[in-house]
């Protein structure tokens, strides 16, 4: 059985974090100005225009391998699918398609995954913090249906 596999290239810059001010900021990483685990992404630009323009992750989405009994339904697009049957969000430390595909063919009913870079900030946003660094992490989702470019 073929299930769809779907790559969204999207990254951003993780430069270390230095606070001005070490009170404004939280280890409660739901708390305003909470701290957020470091992404496993390559480190790439600060602004959302560059990490979206990024050619080190476009080159990683365009030549990743689909893996056995996988297609590629897409690659090198600027989000994730939103579709129903959606089975989890998930933090990886690699780009590895593979291993998605282990992962999915282990879950009850999962037919389809996508793996993106996502730009997400260091600290959640808040008065105290309203502009934090960025970082960028390596996403997974499991979905029950194959999807379509047209899904994003």
């Amino acid at each position: 059985m073929l299930a769809a596999l779907f790559f969204a290239g999207l990254a951003a810059a993780a430069p270390s974090l230095t606070p001005r001010q070490s009170s404004n900021f939280n280890t409660d990483p739901n708390a305003p100005c909470g701290v957020q685990a470091f992404g496993y992404g390559p480190p790439v630009a600060l602004t959302d225009d560059r990490f979206q323009s990024s050619p080190i992750l476009a080159t990683i989405a365009n030549f990743a391998p689909a893996p056995k009994n996988y297609k590629a339904a897409f690659r090198n697009e600027d989000g994730s699918t939103s579709q129903d049957g959606c089975q989890g969000y998930y933090l990886l430390q690699t780009y590895n398609t593979t291993q998605c595909a282990e992962y999915c063919n282990n879950v009850s009913g999962c037919s389809a995954f996508n793996i993106f870079f996502e730009r997400d900030p260091l600290v959640n946003p808040a008065p105290a913090c309203p502009n934090p660094l960025p970082t960028n992490n390596v996403s997974r989702v499991f979905a029950l249906e194959r999807s379509r470019k047209s899904d994003c």
